[in-house]
């Protein structure tokens, strides 16, 4: 068993060492600052709870551009389903994720508001979220706001 984490390992490390030749190669650009995307997914009991989330998200949204707060690059809404959606937040700052989801009263609220829609399965809430640590996009990028690749995304 050892040796079959040990082989895995070295695989691991033998693509994360390719990966630079990678990135070039299957034309994406190197993103050029740290970039974190946070992913969170809400499981909601039905279609009218996706539209008062939605809405939720409409005024979360812009408080979050006025203030600006350091480190957000930029803010979406996804859906999913008639009963599911995510929201997706890029960042350059790990610390500035942190402080963001501690100091957000207008997100502390929004997200007491979401917890009764949420669907459970096992007496737990369907809702989770992911970190992802960007390194490449694809070289098509175009999306203003979002400058995290040199000459892309200036507004």
């Amino acid at each position: 068993m050892e040796s079959e984490l040990a082989a895995d390992e070295a695989q691991v490390r033998r693509e994360l060492g390719a990966l630079p030749r990678l990135v070039g190669g299957l034309g994406d650009r190197p993103v050029s600052v740290a970039t974190t995307l946070v992913l969170t997914r809400f499981g909601l009991r039905g279609p009218w709870d996706l539209l008062q989330t939605y809405r939720d998200f409409q005024e979360v949204e812009p408080a979050l551009r006025r203030r600006a707060p350091e480190g957000l690059l930029k803010a979406a809404f996804l859906l999913e389903s008639p009963r599911s959606c995510f929201s997706l937040s890029l960042w350059s700052s790990e610390t500035a994720i942190a402080r963001f989801g501690a100091d957000g009263d207008m997100h502390t609220r929004a997200a007491r508001r979401v917890f009764p829609r949420l669907q459970f399965a096992e007496r737990r809430p369907e809702l989770w979220s992911t970190k992802w640590r960007l390194i490449a996009v694809s070289r098509n990028l175009n999306w203003a706001g979002v400058p995290i690749v040199p000459g892309v995304g200036k507004p």
